[in-house]
Order: structure tokens, then C-alpha cells, then sequence
């Protein structure tokens, strides 16, 4: 939950942490929310008015994690700008291969990883085309960072 706290305070920072268990917790509420689904099928039956109840209540909780689920990958999404970006112009005063190692090309291997784990799991957090579109443009700036040049005197 610190994860989700991060994230949606703005203040998660990418090149030190995955999104990894963000991915997991809108996975665990998905899961949550068919249980919930599930049962008020079950009740259907014998309980209408039951039914009719916990769908009401479903259907406001879907509309939540819905909303809660589109902001979580905006902020993500900003996020990994921000560290591209902030890393982007970190590497313009980077001069030897040892600084690069340390400041640049380890940052820019957690940014991949969480790229990627957002890509690989774009159907289950529902990114729209344009996020995934964002996502690759990323992908693209990263995989330039981790190519050491020398620097030009």
C-alpha cells in the first residue's frame, strides 16, 4: 500500500523502486472485485434482494478501481518521464565509464525493468493506446541511456 501511497502523492521515485507491487495490488483489487461478483451471483438465487444489494455495492467499487486504476498509471507514467528525463540530463555531466555505471546506467536498468513490467501487463491495467504508445517512446530513451559513448572533448 506504501507503494500506491507513493504513487499517487507523487512522490515515488522509479529509479530506486519497481512498480512491480503496484502492478500486484490493482491485480489483487481485480481479483477482489470478481469474488465480489461471484457472490452476488451465488445469492442471486436464494437472496434477490441480497443480490441486488451487493451489485449495487459492486458496481460502485468496479467504478472506483476503475478511476483509482487510470490515475495510479498517469502518475506511473509521469513518474518514469520525470526519472528519464531528470537522468537525460544527469548523463550531459557524466565524463568517465565508472560515474556512468553508478549514476546513469543502474538507475536507467530499474527504469527498464519497470517499463516493461507496466508493457507486459498493459491488458490488466487497462493503459489506453496512447499510455502504451508513451511506454515504447520511453523504452526507446532508455535503451540510448544505457549506451555508454565518451564523451567528446
Amino acid at each position: 500500500m506504501l507503494v500506491l501511497h507513493d504513487i499517487l502523492s507523487s512522490t515515488l521515485d522509479v529509479k530506486y523502486h519497481s512498480v512491480r507491487e503496484a502492478v500486484h495490488a490493482s491485480y489483487s483489487a481485480e481479483q477482489n472485485l470478481v469474488d465480489v461478483f461471484v457472490a452476488a451471483g451465488a445469492a442471486a438465487r436464494t437472496q434477490p434482494r441480497m443480490a441486488w444489494a451487493t451489485m449495487t455495492q459492486y458496481n460502485r467499487l468496479a467504478s472506483c478501481h476503475a478511476r483509482l486504476q487510470k490515475r495510479l498509471n498517469g502518475a506511473t507514467i509521469s513518474a518514469l518521464k520525470k526519472a528519464v528525463r531528470s537522468l537525460e540530463e544527469q548523463r550531459k555531466g557524466v565524463k568517465d565509464l565508472g560515474n556512468y555505471l553508478v549514476e546513469i546506467a543502474i538507475f536507467s536498468l530499474q527504469i527498464e525493468e519497470n517499463i516493461e513490467t507496466l508493457l507486459d501487463n498493459s491488458d490488466l491495467l487497462r493503459l489506453e493506446e496512447h499510455q502504451v504508445s508513451q511506454l515504447h517512446k520511453l523504452l526507446g530513451r532508455v535503451k540510448t541511456l544505457l549506451e555508454w559513448k565518451r564523451p567528446q572533448d
